[in-house]
């Protein structure tokens, strides 16, 4: 029953709530813009666009001060429903301009050149409204006619919101509210009995908690208990053969002894561990002089064949140096060495910038001012080229040091 008057309780006050948001909604807005479709809008944004005034006709009007809320609302559904609330209204000037330059034109338009004898008195003339467009609204309300059941407010159908029908719907679901407010509030107030019935049940978790709790902790200590009685029978059928007694003073001596045994198995089980170790290192010592003697007789053997290269190197220098000693070869030497001078000279004057390349040429010549000298050396089957910088300064070269 509580919680039923609960849910209804608080469906009502949605139903309040609702109620308030539409009438504030109603309420705050200024004017409801119909609903019109696509091609009434480009139509009108096409007039727009030629500078042609068109003014909906329900903003053209106000209703008057002798009708009521109902009679308004009912009022309103009859102009929307004969077509008349959103038609627009023009200047009957421009109408000629509306037929010629929108001849696509998707929208209703009234227009009313003379006045009428309707004596419709529900709506006048908005006070805004100036011109041509006043004196054109008047002629349409002159020939505006509406039933006596509208004018009166007894319209049948309508889909428009009335202001007064919901306040009384709100005035309604309020009393409603109210009386199901004093009835839960003659109800008990059971928040206690809740709160004790939570804690019992909580109460009831940890209490089957525990039970599991402590029954698993007997198993083991009965599993303990015989595991224990176990080992004891082991011991005692493993001390049968021995020669001592089962006394307590005996079983400690055993005890002692046991534990100077363990003490001596350590003992030689870290020096089993030592002697491992070393004879590893050993080994790895081992191999290590056995790689460093292959590598020296290696060595010797590279030794013996660059002694034998130095030796023929040797007669072919002795070889050369006889070649080049001769008379005849001296002298070309000289002229040869005239003619690099004179072109090195030759250079100069003419002031270039060169850079040359050359395997017995060095161009330390004194015609030459100075030159930046790099020498490129790579032993015999080496992956590495070794740079070697000199400069001549126009009578020595000098080595780089860097």
């Amino acid at each position: 029953m509580i919680f039923t008057k609960e849910r209804e309780k608080e469906q009502i006050a949605g139903q309040i709530a609702e109620a308030e948001a539409q009438l504030a909604q109603v309420q705050a807005q200024e004017e409801l813009e119909p609903a019109r479709d696509p091609y009434a809008e480009e139509s009108r944004k096409a007039l727009a666009a030629l500078g042609i005034t068109a003014v909906p006709f329900y903003k053209t009007v106000e209703f008057s001060e002798k009708l009521d809320d109902s009679a308004c609302a009912a009022l309103e559904a009859q102009l929307e429903k004969a077509g008349i609330l959103d038609a627009l209204v023009v200047d009957p000037k421009d109408m000629e301009r509306v037929r010629k330059e929108c001849p696509e034109f998707a929208d209703a338009v009234i227009n009313v050149t003379k006045p009428g004898i309707s004596g419709f008195a529900g709506l006048t003339v908005s006070e805004e409204l100036e011109g041509p467009l006043r004196t054109g609204v008047q002629c349409i309300l002159s020939n505006l006619y509406v039933s006596r059941d509208t004018e009166n407010g007894s319209h049948a159908g309508t889909n428009h919101i009335d202001g007064a029908a919901v306040r009384d719907a709100l005035s309604e679901l309020r009393g409603q509210m109210e009386q199901l407010e004093r009835e839960y509030g003659s109800v008990p107030d059971f928040t206690e009995i809740d709160h004790a019935l939570a804690k019992e049940k909580e109460c009831e978790l940890v209490l089957q908690m525990m039970e599991q709790e402590f029954t698993r902790a007997t198993e083991q200590e009965q599993k303990a208990a015989q595991d224990k009685n176990q080992a004891y029978q082991v011991i005692l059928q493993s001390c049968k053969p021995f020669s001592y007694g089962r006394t307590e003073q005996e079983y400690d001596e055993v005890l002692t002894c046991i534990e100077e045994y363990r003490s001596l198995w350590q003992e030689s089980r870290e020096i089993l561990f030592r002697l491992v170790s070393e004879r590893s290192r050993r080994s790895a010592l081992q191999e290590r002089i056995e790689q460093e003697e292959q590598a020296m007789d290696e060595a010797l053997v590279e030794k013996r064949r660059y002694s034998r290269s130095i030796k023929e190197y040797d007669i072919q220098i002795r070889q050369y140096e006889e070649y080049l000693n001769r008379p005849e070869n001296i002298e070309k030497a000289r002229r040869l060495q005239k003619h690099i001078s004179s072109m090195f000279e030759l250079v100069e004057k003419l002031d270039f910038d060169y850079i040359m390349n050359s395997q017995a040429l060095w161009g330390c010549f004194e015609t030459v001012k100075g030159l930046r000298i790099a020498e490129l050396r790579r032993p015999m089957n080496s992956q590495v080229v070794t740079v070697i910088r000199f400069t001549w300064n126009g009578h020595e070269r000098i080595l780089d040091v860097q």
